[in-house]
Formats: C-alpha cells, sequence, structure tokens
C-alpha cells in the first residue's frame, strides 16, 4: 500500500520519495531557468538544448528549477531534452513531511472500503479524477505535502 501511496504522491503531487531516473523533453524558455514536471531534482545526467550537449557542471538546480550560470537556454518547442534523477537515494534523507504525507495517504487507501487501487493507479494532476480524490485525502496530508508540491509555470 506505501507503493501505491508514493507513486499517488508522485504523480498528483510531482515530488518522489524513492530516487527515480526520469527523461523529459521540455520547452526551452529563452533564459538562464527551465522548469521540469518533477521534482526535487537530485542530479542532472544529460542536458541537450536545440542538439547541443549543456555541460552540467554549469547547472545548478532547486526543486524543479534548473539555472544555467551567466547564459540562457535557447527558446523553443520541445527543444531540451533531459535525464535527471528525483527523489531521495536513502531513507534517512527523506524530509519527516514527505514521510508522515505517506503513512496518512497509505492509511487512506488501506481504509478505503473500496479497495480501488486502480482508481488511485490511473490519475495524475492534470485528471479531474485526481481532484475528486485529492478532496477525499486528509487535509493533514494535503497540508504535509504542500512545501514540496511541484507547480508547473
Amino acid at each position: 500500500i506505501l507503493s501505491w501511496a508514493e507513486d499517488y504522491i508522485f504523480r498528483v503531487y510531482g515530488v518522489s520519495i524513492i530516487e527515480r531516473t526520469l527523461t523529459e523533453t521540455i520547452n526551452g524558455t529563452g533564459i538562464s531557468k527551465l522548469f521540469t514536471n518533477k521534482g526535487d531534482i537530485a542530479s542532472i545526467s544529460s542536458l541537450i538544448v536545440s542538439d547541443e550537449t549543456i555541460d552540467t557542471s554549469l547547472l545548478k538546480f532547486n526543486k524543479n528549477t534548473i539555472f544555467y550560470k551567466d547564459n540562457t537556454f535557447a527558446s523553443g518547442t520541445f527543444n531540451v531534452d533531459i535525464v535527471y534523477k528525483v527523489g531521495y537515494a536513502t531513507s534517512d534523507l527523506v524530509p519527516k513531511g514527505l514521510i508522515n504525507a505517506l503513512f496518512v495517504i497509505g492509511r487512506k487507501m488501506y481504509t478505503d472500503e473500496t479497495k480501488n487501487f486502480d482508481a488511485y493507479a490511473s490519475i495524475s494532476s492534470d485528471t479531474k479524477q485526481s481532484v475528486k480524490l485529492i478532496d477525499s485525502i486528509p487535509t493533514l496530508a494535503d497540508n504535509l505535502l504542500q512545501a514540496y508540491r511541484i507547480f508547473r509555470l
């Protein structure tokens, strides 16, 4: 059940508790910042902008924002390919708020009368169904997760 709860948090709130490697194609911004769809970024393996490989040592990151020192990312539509890691390598690194939210949501799933875990597995932050389920998760879990939520600009 905790695995389902972690996956739910990842899809709906955009933050991963377990370490995952992600590949995304996103829009170039024309400024020195890029925004990924998930966070907290742990490391960046590669970043290619308009067929030009960027030296990852020139990049800084925070949550889901990548900063390019003394340079800008070329603007464009789906012209940025990025491979990066999110999440935490060991459990002692996971913030207590995320752990608490994981257990609160896991308990909600466990006590859900329908036991329809597929409903939780099939939603994302972009679906109307997720709003219904977010409304049904305990306020405590939602409040705990707000500090970690990834918002796309």
